[in-house]
């Protein structure tokens, strides 16, 4: 019933994510069309500057809230009001730090607009770290998370119809840019009041409750931190070195292939508070919630990059037209970025449910030093193509960092599962190369993907049971 429930969850979340994404893949389409290389450069400049300071909306609170909330405690109600309380004055120290360091950084006055308005993203949007988050986090712990994924799926539409009537009316990138954050107002209303009916918070404070998220909170806050201006500072960089049209191509290729993110992120939302419960109760039942995540991200994830690859130029051409097409070599260096980050996700959640908060800040510091020092060496090489291998390059370092930690504390878990999953891919990856159609060269590629994954029984009987129990309850 336990893998079921699970299974449920994380469909639920995905199938809504699914369209999230989707929806943000037709307001690339139209965005990037509509502004062109150098305008889509400028508005992704601005909402990747802002990207910035997300942390500040989530200061490692929610997580550790979820954590605190899966265990038995008595004082959740207390818990959930002081969370709220915090990360409430973080969001307004976000939206004040976005808004005004332009000012001290001398940019121009478009751009300093375009940033004061995208900066109450960091409230009203459920898109990467925001106040808005913190709410939909109540869901989580019940494994209800249908509610609120149904609620932004619903609030994402909106947003896409909104979008395309300025589009269609001509409007200007500020107008556009108004748009798609107010826009986010309806589904942040609902979700607030909606979370009440799960858990209502106690907004007093409480010191001691306080100090004890705050101190729990901390070390992962700095690891949520670097995290966020690791996903940030490529597009940047690119802007302050190469210019607006280098954004354009290299957001484009982002923005598809980390829209894929939404699998390992929405397995994981089921699986954390499990893990975080099974970790201190049932050793053996946590490793083999994690062995089950690993395989499951990298069973998606490699046909995925297998066939992203095969197919960029084609997917270039579909989502931004002809005037993109410099992007193409860019989605192939970022799909195998997001590959691996699928992995890095899993051993993110991993440590944070194990209580290792340093643990998951030493690996994100050390990913975004290399990312950035690679950025400094690749961008004024190679321009945004840079800024995409720096991304590969420090995802591939950011996994040894996590493989490492993950041996030296969970000593049982098994490494064998990446030997045996890569040798799926490299069959893969050899059937693509057979000169034939592509279309033809990708399914009998995933085919025998598929034969040596059942072969080397890298599932187990539970494991499949699993899968079953997506197929039945989506």
């Amino acid at each position: 019933m336990l893998i079921e429930r699970v299974a449920k969850n994380t469909g639920v979340i995905l199938l809504g994510d699914i369209v999230n994404k989707a929806s943000s893949i037709v307001t690339l389409y139209f965005f990037s069309r509509y502004l062109g290389a150098a305008g889509y450069g400028q508005f992704s400049f601005i909402f990747f500057y802002v990207g910035l300071f997300g942390s500040l909306t989530d200061l490692g609170i929610k997580s550790i809230m979820v954590r605190e909330l899966s265990r038995p405690r008595s004082d959740k109600e207390r818990i959930l009001g002081n969370s709220i309380l915090l990360t409430a004055a973080g969001s307004v120290g976000a939206v004040m730090a976005a808004s005004l360091l332009p000012f001290a950084l001398g940019y121009a006055d478009n751009i300093k607009l375009l940033i004061c308005i995208a900066s109450f993203s960091l409230v009203f949007s459920f898109r990467d770290l925001t106040f808005r988050q913190l709410f939909d986090a109540v869901f989580q712990v019940p494994l209800k998370m249908q509610y609120p994924t149904l609620i932004n799926a619903f609030n994402e539409i909106f947003v896409v119809g909104a979008c395309l009537a300025v589009i269609y009316l001509k409007g200007s990138i500020y107008t556009l840019t108004l748009t798609y954050v107010l826009a986010y107002i309806p589904g942040f209303i609902t979700v607030v009041c909606y979370s009440r009916s799960v858990l209502k918070p106690q907004y007093a404070i409480s010191g001691i409750i306080a100090r004890e998220i705050l101190t729990l909170a901390l070390p992962l806050g700095i690891a949520v931190a670097l995290t966020s201006v690791y996903d940030k500072i490529g597009g940047v960089l690119v802007r302050v070195i190469s210019g607006d049209e280098a954004v354009g191509y290299f957001s484009v290729a982002y923005r598809i292939s980390i829209s894929l993110k939404v699998i390992p992120i929405a397995l994981m939302t089921s699986l954390f508070p499990l893990l975080s419960s099974r970790h201190v109760s049932d050793r053996a039942e946590f490793i083999k919630i994690l062995s089950a995540a690993v395989k499951g991200v990298l069973l998606a994830a490699i046909p995925l990059a297998v066939g992203v690859t095969l197919f960029s130029r084609q997917i270039i051409l579909i989502v931004s037209g002809s005037g993109f097409l410099p992007a193409s070599p860019a989605l192939v260096y970022v799909i195998w970025a997001a590959a691996i980050l699928f992995v890095n996700i899993v051993f993110l959640y991993t440590f944070i449910a194990m209580d290792r908060q340093k643990t998951a800040l030493a690996v994100s510091f050390l990913t975004l030093a290399a990312n950035i020092l690679l950025n400094l060496y690749c961008i004024p090489l190679w321009s945004y193509l840079g800024a995409t291998r720096a991304l590969l390059a420090s995802e591939t370092i950011g996994l040894v960092c996590g493989l490492l930690f993950i041996k030296k504390f969970v000593p049982e878990f098994r490494f064998d599962i990446f030997i045996k999953i890569l040798a799926a891919g490299g069959a893969m990856a050899l059937m693509v190369m057979v000169p034939v159609h592509p279309i033809i060269r990708f399914g009998a590629g995933f085919l025998v993907f598929c034969v040596v994954v059942i072969t080397l029984k890298i599932c187990t009987k539970e494991e499949f049971q699993l899968l079953r129990s997506f197929r039945k309850k989506p």
